[in-house]
């Protein structure tokens, strides 16, 4: 539930970083430089697709979901959106 928190919230702030890399607000503030850099190889568009794949899976958690397989489904998912050229 924790790494799934994390992740909305990166998620969250790499988005907007990718929208406006100058702007004052970030969740994770200490994170910030590395997000800058990440929002730069991220696509928007496949970007926020990730972000409600990410939000689902949240919900899931909830349910009788197996936990470890819904992670490794985002993982894997997320290292398709970096390796991603823009």
């Amino acid at each position: 539930e924790r790494s799934l928190e994390w992740l909305v919230g990166w998620m969250g702030d790499l988005l907007r970083l990718a929208a406006a890399p100058g702007i004052a607000r970030v969740d994770n503030p200490d994170l910030r430089e590395p997000l800058v850099l990440l929002s730069a190889r991220v696509d928007p568009a496949r970007g926020h697709r990730y972000f409600r794949h990410v939000l689902a899976a949240r919900a899931l958690n909830e349910t009788t979901v197996n936990p470890l397989l819904l992670l490794e489904s985002l993982l894997i998912e997320w290292s398709r959106l970096v390796n991603c050229a823009r």
